[in-house]
């Protein structure tokens, strides 16, 4: 008897090893499927975003590469244009330079005569100055010298400004011509 009890232990205890080595593989399983589950909802979204800004990154690129081509083509133009007007553009400055120098000498030439009329000019403005302060001082003059005995004249005049009486004349003022 104790011969089958040892079988029947050992039965049992294999069935066990049986039962908990599924059991294991089982719970492996599960863990694996939500492991799963869970990366499905973290992964194909990242990989649609991911997709998504790789096409928008090759959008930008491109996009980019357009505006460089015609960079490269608007570059291309200016030298062009650049290099059929320098030649006259040099032959103008040229021209100006040699202008420069003639104006140079004109003036060279002529800036000692130049301040000479300056010169005479100023003493005449400086002239007409002390004559017209003159002309002032005189007509000054004259003013306080005749202003008394006219305007005891015009005392007498009947309508001038400084007479405070009002005279009514019935006879129209006729002025001769």
């Amino acid at each position: 008897m104790s011969n089958t009890i040892q079988t029947t232990d050992a039965v049992d205890t294999a069935e066990e090893k049986n039962f908990l080595h599924h059991t294991r593989a089982e719970e492996l399983q599960q863990a694996i499927d939500s492991f799963q589950n869970r990366w499905k909802y973290a992964v194909f979204p990242a990989m649609i975003a991911f997709v998504i800004l790789s096409i928008f990154g090759f959008y930008l690129i491109f996009g980019m590469l357009q505006r460089m081509e015609d960079l490269s083509r608007d570059v291309n133009r200016m030298a062009d244009t650049i290099s059929q007007t320098l030649p006259p553009m040099q032959q103008n400055i040229t021209s100006m330079s040699a202008d420069m120098h003639q104006l140079n000498d004109v003036i060279g030439t002529s800036f000692p005569n130049l301040e000479q009329r300056v010169d005479a000019m100023s003493n005449s403005t400086e002239y007409m100055a002390q004559t017209t302060h003159s002309m002032g001082s005189s007509i000054w003059e004259m003013n306080r010298n005749i202003s008394r005995p006219l305007s005891f004249m015009n005392k007498m005049i009947p309508f001038s400004r400084q007479n405070t009486r009002v005279y009514h004349s019935t006879a129209p003022l006729v002025y001769p011509r």
